[in-house]
């Protein structure tokens, strides 16, 4: 499905926001260096009975297959598929040229994940004679400087959450654009699940309201949704249905004004300090990603613990070296929380990294092990973005209750949206 209406100017007064996702990404690296496994099903990931694929070929998903999935439990559904091994060091190239590339069109550059990437070109197309144009300068620079066999999606929209959707709708090789007068039709026609942000429990708690399509959504009174959504939320809702979203990129260069990043959860009263640590271990894990996802480490770890009377305390420590590993992180924290004494129940916690360091040179590190880490940390980071916050986590995380301790699981991507995950997992 495509909507092709090209603009060579922005006389609309909207902004032109294009997403880019690279179709099949990790497996069409390996189909560009290996000739032999070009036109092959392949799936990438570990072989043997525990081994997991994260993601396919073009080939093996035209079969049938879906990521992830136990490897041992697809050759036997699918025994004509080959598993390939992960080369993280050269997906971890290719990315950074990838970036390269985008930034020759725009300035504004905002990485989503390892295969995707907004860019907002509203005052860049008319150099290259209008967005379809752009878009296919584009596609011709990545296959140009990373391989003939290596193609990505584009879709281009006034708001972030319509190019996503939009890059989405003609895959693979595909190019699709959105212009404001379509937003709404666009919308109608499509399911609640296919817009990012809006995954399996969402939809769930929509459909208890009556909510099945986005024409209903629209018409659903406003305070129905605050009810169930709280406020931040249905009005994120609200936008979604009348194809509204954020339309601002948040460049790389714009990330480095930011002086720390955190995480805080409320959550119900509790003396318990194991569920304490548990809760601080999740909150340390997802500042670690963040901390990834923004190519930047933090030499400063604080805590703050605020107690149902709203009484609040802090600590922090300031190491020799910086993190960026949410369990190292959860280290530090689990030392400055040992000696608090606690005067009553507590019903909000914090982690924060600051002090931070910014540039991939940071990602280097100590050698061999460090190395090691770092791929097994890349590997986790893909499977979450793709599939849906701490779909991999670690195994001390399992034993935390899904609905109290852990939110958002199975929300996908969520800084796509406007409301906070606390309102959209509830």
């Amino acid at each position: 499905m495509s909507f092709g209406l090209d603009q060579h100017t922005n006389t609309s007064g909207s902004r032109q926001i294009l997403h880019v996702d690279m179709n099949s990404y990790f497996a069409t690296l390996e189909q560009q260096a290996n000739p032999r496994l070009r036109g092959v099903p392949i799936a990438i990931g570990g072989k043997g009975h525990g081994g997991v694929v994260v993601t396919a070929s073009v080939e093996a998903k035209q079969l049938g297959v879906k990521v992830p999935s136990p490897s041992h439990r697809l050759l036997a559904e699918f025994p004509q598929v080959k598993i390939v091994p992960p080369t993280f060091a050269m997906y971890s190239h290719v990315t950074k040229q990838l970036i390269e590339i985008y930034q020759e069109f725009s300035p504004n550059v905002e990485v989503f994940s390892a295969d995707e990437a907004f860019i907002d070109i509203t005052d860049t197309a008319s150099r290259f004679g209008g967005v379809t144009q752009l878009a296919l300068r584009l596609k011709h620079r990545i296959q140009e400087e990373v391989g003939e066999w290596v193609t990505c999606s584009i879709g281009v929209a006034p708001n972030k959450v319509l190019a996503k959707l939009a890059s989405d709708m003609k895959k693979p090789d595909g190019l699709t654009l959105i212009t404001p007068e379509r937003a709404v039709s666009v919308i109608r026609s499509v399911r609640l699940t296919d817009v990012c942000g809006i995954g399996p429990r969402i939809s769930k708690r929509l459909h208890r309201l009556g909510i099945r399509t986005f024409s209903q959504l629209q018409e659903i009174p406003p305070d129905v949704l605050v009810r169930s959504f709280g406020s931040h939320a249905a009005r994120w809702l609200k936008g979604v249905a009348f194809g509204q979203g954020s339309d601002q990129v948040v460049s790389f260069h714009t990330m480095k004004d930011e002086k720390s990043m955190g995480h805080q959860r409320t959550i119900q009263p509790t003396s318990n300090r194991a569920a304490l640590l548990a809760t601080f271990l999740h909150l340390s894990e997802k500042v670690g990603r963040r901390l990834r996802r923004k190519q930047t480490r933090g030499r400063t770890i604080s805590i703050r613990i605020r107690y149902q009377s709203f009484h609040s305390e802090g600590r922090r420590v300031t190491l020799s070296r910086p993190l960026s590993d949410g369990y190292a992180i959860y280290g530090q924290v689990k030392e400055l929380f040992q000696p608090v004494f606690l005067l009553d129940r507590v019903r909000l916690v914090g982690v924060t990294v600051s002090n931070l360091e910014w540039g991939a040179e940071q990602q280097q590190l100590f050698m061999k092990d460090a190395h090691r880490m770092e791929s097994a940390l890349a590997a986790c980071d893909l499977l979450n973005d793709r599939y849906g916050e701490m779909v991999v986590r670690r195994g001390s995380l399992m034993q935390i209750q899904k609905k109290q301790d852990i939110p958002g699981l199975g929300f996908q991507k969520r800084f796509i949206t406007d409301a906070s995950s606390e309102e959209l997992d509830a």
